[in-house]
């Protein structure tokens, strides 16, 4: 296993006590190539963790458990995910994926709202949560 993998495995671990604090119990991975939303999330009060571009989606999958992987390409991580345990919001559907670093971050609102609204990683089971442009969403179950 990697230093990195190791180095955020520990960090969640040692960040589960903040969980209830936080808006949310969820963490979210943030794929590389929209990594600019992890800190507009982290200001909404989420636990978001950029995923280096150097990471391969097994090493992805692996640190994912008990997460959920913010990607424009659920497709990559759908088959996998029950398996290891881990939930996806895919934004595909999102066309503007806003660029500011702060609470103001369109995007990152439209994905908080889903988030909040839809409960899903408080539902057993794993899930895609698909986010629209408009800001409705879907939760699809994963099996």
């Amino acid at each position: 296993m990697s230093s990195y993998i190791t180095k955020i495995i520990k960090l969640l671990k040692k960040n589960e006590a903040l969980s209830h604090a936080r808006r949310s119990k969820l963490t979210i991975l943030v794929d590389e190539n929209i990594e600019g939303l992890k800190e507009s999330l982290i200001s909404l009060g989420y636990r978001a963790i950029g995923l280096k571009k150097s990471l391969k989606d097994p090493e992805i999958q692996q640190l994912a458990q008990g997460s959920a992987i913010l990607t424009k390409n659920s497709k990559d991580f759908i088959e996998d995910a029950v398996r290891f345990d881990y939930d996806i919001i895919g934004i595909e559907d999102i066309k503007f994926i806003d660029k500011a670093t702060d609470h103001t971050n369109l995007t990152a609102k439209k994905i908080s709202k889903a988030i909040r609204t839809s409960q899903f990683y408080n539902i057993r089971g794993n899930f895609l949560l698909k986010i629209h442009d408009d800001g409705t969403y879907k939760v699809i179950p994963l099996k």
